[in-house]
């Protein structure tokens, strides 16, 4: 579900945040206007599979072939040609001398580059109407089944995530959620109880980045690795100031990136993909109660205290925070949820409104979903984020990213993948130009997730390393770069 992601206990900075983690929500309701009712997952399946009437009457365009089955079970079926190509792609590339019951890193690489050469011109939308011939009540039902779908995204893309958001997908990958809030990772980064090792100090706090690029060389004679410039606006006073570091990592949407000017362009598949990556849109709502009303309602249905919510009004999606070790309940009844995290055509109407109206929307959302709760009588505050409409963000944007040529690919000691450079200073570009980070320290990156950590060495250089995922095979390294690494 929304805002999980894996965390790795034996890394230095998330063991900082790792306690404060759980399991993403196993339980939700389903609202479907039209209904009568407020569902709960495990109902709305019972009710697709035993044919429920006035369920099915919702979507009088189904095909017989079509009812009787969940959303979990339609997908399953659709996908069934590209499971069976992957599978198939990967026997071929597998070593058939190894155990049947070893899975083999490269052969699912491949795999993975077969199924996407194949399927990857389809959009999630055209895959399931084109390849699988599903009716136009198949996809809405699908959409009202589930939360975050979003038709416009790359089939493979969707593929993949299919596993990841998906409870039983979710819970094998070790997908976690922040109790704290996603703000936990860079109030991590900054924590004083760090001590000597919070980089407090190393941020440049109202750093507005205008220009990126490489100065002129005094010595051309002199062949060396060129710096790299970062020019920024201290939004304060308007100064312009700039730093130069031996490398520039570049960690904002691309749509934040293409109004920060540079010395020279990338080279022209880079620039492409800065100009032609698709933007998601997204809208979110925040709602804050004295009273956490919604612990009764799942209680009632026996779901638990708390889940997610997805619905065919406006706000779509709800999510619920967990009650559970949660340390912001721990001494209050109050409580806030995400109301509304929408997508694409969802974002942009409730984007169009204005922030007051918004609130008030997504309110009056959940008492129609949840009525006997009376839910306004305790709500006291809210908030909206228009993502297109951020300045700073401009939007929210998925993208594909291929290893950079200029890592050097080694093996750790656990096991896994990683790429390093020796690096004397490093300049990182996040959070939507807020701020920049100026030292050499780890980046640990995975699921398209950025964490940062300092290894504190006696030696003068820090080391630049990126954990790769777990199905990608390597070459092993020289002894030199191993010592490096040690």
């Amino acid at each position: 579900m929304a805002s999980t992601l894996d965390l790795a206990a034996d890394e230095f900075l998330t063991c900082e945040i790792h306690s404060e983690s759980t399991l993403p929500l196993l339980s939700y309701f389903i609202y479907i206007s039209g209904y009568g009712e407020t569902l709960t997952y495990y109902r709305f399946n019972e009710l697709l599979q035993a044919k429920d009437s006035k369920l099915l009457s919702l979507f009088p365009g189904l095909r017989e072939c079509e009812k009787g089955k969940t959303c979990d079970k339609l997908f399953t079926d659709a996908v069934r040609k590209v499971v069976d190509d992957f599978w198939d792609a990967y026997d071929e590339a597998a070593d058939e001398i190894s155990f049947p019951e070893k899975i083999q890193v490269k052969a699912i690489k491949d795999a993975y580059v077969a199924i996407t050469k194949k399927y990857d011109s389809y959009t999630l939308w055209s895959c399931l109407t084109d390849k699988a011939g599903w009716t136009e009540d198949a996809i809405n039902l699908y959409d009202l089944g589930n939360a975050h779908v979003v038709f416009e995204n790359g089939f493979i893309e969707s593929f993949k995530d299919a596993f990841l958001s998906s409870n039983e997908g979710g819970e094998q990958a070790g997908m976690k959620q922040l109790q704290e809030g996603m703000d936990a990772i860079p109030n991590a980064i900054v924590s004083s109880e760090r001590g000597e090792k919070s980089l407090v100090d190393d941020i440049i706090y109202g750093a507005r980045v205008t220009e990126i690029g490489i100065p002129e060389q005094s010595d051309p004679q002199i062949p060396r690795q060129a710096p790299a410039k970062v020019t920024y606006e201290v939004t304060a006073n308007s100064l312009k100031k700039s730093i130069t570091s031996d490398y520039l990592i570049l960690a904002i949407p691309y749509t934040a990136q293409r109004t920060v000017a540079k010395s020279k362009p990338f080279v022209p598949m880079q620039e492409m993909a800065v100009r032609d990556v698709r933007d998601v849109k997204v809208t979110k709502i925040l709602l804050q109660y004295k009273k956490r009303w919604w612990e009764k309602v799942f209680t009632e249905a026996g779901q638990g205290l708390d889940g997610g919510l997805v619905s065919d009004l406006p706000i779509r999606y709800t999510m619920f925070p967990k009650t559970e070790d949660n340390t912001q309940f721990k001494h209050s009844n109050r409580g806030a949820i995400m109301a509304a995290y929408t997508f694409e055509q969802d974002a942009t109407i409730l984007g169009s409104f204005s922030p007051d109206r918004r609130i008030q929307i997504a309110a009056e959302n959940l008492n129609r979903i949840f009525p006997s709760a009376k839910s306004p009588d305790l709500l006291e505050a809210g908030a909206s984020q228009v993502f297109p409409a951020d300045e700073l963000a401009h939007s929210a944007t998925s993208a594909r990213c291929k290893r950079p040529s200029s890592w050097i690919p080694c093996r750790s000691l656990t096991g896994r993948t990683e790429y390093s450079l020796r690096v004397s200073r490093l300049a990182l570009l996040m959070d939507g130009s807020r701020a920049l980070l100026k030292l050499g320290f780890d980046v640990f990156s995975k699921c398209g997730l950025l964490l940062l950590r300092v290894r504190h060495s006696e030696q003068e250089n820090a080391r630049l390393t990126r954990v790769g995922p777990k199905t990608q095979a390597r070459e092993e390294p020289d002894s030199q770069v191993l010592s490096q690494l040690r």
